[in-house]
């Protein structure tokens, strides 16, 4: 049984730090690249990523750097590379990496609350919100592969870092939406451009940010508001555009012409 070290070159994940103390860092999605294609309106608000409950977790308040190595002692998605009686591999200490441990007699289901080491193998216990204050047993994933998260079924993603650890927990995704309707999105939500790890385009429910009809947006800059989607220009910038179906759907006299392939939308244009 052999130490497992994982090397984060700089510009290998970019990560957006969503919350302070303990930390919790969710996956940004890729910049869309091709002319017309839909960009990115900024990393997937989650307010409930999880963070790891292990106490002294810091912030990482940037791109993962190589300045150094977090070697783990086994694989706690596949439960691999652990010996009897230590049988168990868990991400909680107490050193940085994973480690094998003696199961307990009364382990913590999934969602159940916990207090370290007390979740049953392939779960982590963490905080699942920035104000939460007792543990929660999630669903460890690996950040590479995305593997992990496949029992719980498609509405689920590997998606969020275990602070301090190689590995993630499994994220539900919001819910899928129509952009024209904006159903079902909460009234401070917008119905926009969502990629899935796969890489495919779809439509669920995002945080709506403050990025009025032409509006730069993507990368840094805010995310649009609500009926609007981050749309890019064959000249790399993005702009939000008003999703629309005909053109009185669209102001200022403005056509109903923009298209975008994936997820297949159209656009008001000059």
């Amino acid at each position: 049984m052999g130490l497992r070290t994982r090397y984060w070159p700089a510009a290998a994940l970019l990560w957006a730090t969503v919350s302070a103390g303990c930390a919790a860092e969710a996956l940004s999605e890729p910049t869309g690249v091709d002319a017309g294609a839909v960009t990115d309106a900024g990393s997937l608000n989650t307010a409930d990523a999880s963070v790891n409950a292990d106490a002294g977790a810091s912030v990482d308040a940037g791109p993962l750097s190589d300045a150094g190595a977090i070697a783990d002692q086994c694989d706690p998605v596949t439960q691999s590379d652990c010996a009897p009686p230590a049988t168990k591999c868990v991400v909680e200490g107490p050193m940085p990496g994973t480690a094998c441990v003696e199961p307990l007699a009364d382990e913590r289901p999934l969602g159940a609350a916990c207090e370290g080491r007390d979740c049953e193998a392939g779960l982590a216990c963490a905080l699942v919100s920035t104000t939460s204050t007792v543990g929660e047993c999630v669903k460890v994933c690996d950040l590479v592969s995305g593997a992990g998260c496949e029992r719980l079924g498609t509405e689920y993603e590997c998606r969020t870092r275990l602070t301090g650890t190689n590995w993630g927990s499994c994220q539900e995704l919001p819910p899928s939406c129509d952009p024209y309707t904006q159903t079902p999105c909460e009234a401070d939500q917008a119905c926009q451009p969502f990629l899935r790890r796969t890489g495919t385009w779809e439509f669920r429910c995002r945080a709506a940010g403050p990025g009025e009809e032409d509006a730069l947006c993507g990368g840094a800059n805010p995310a649009c508001q609500r009926g609007l989607a981050c749309v890019s220009t064959p000249q790399g910038s993005a702009f939000c555009r008003r999703i629309c179906q005909v053109n009185t759907d669209c102001e200022d006299q403005r056509q109903c012409n923009g298209v975008v392939g994936e997820p297949a939308f159209m656009y008001c244009g000059d």
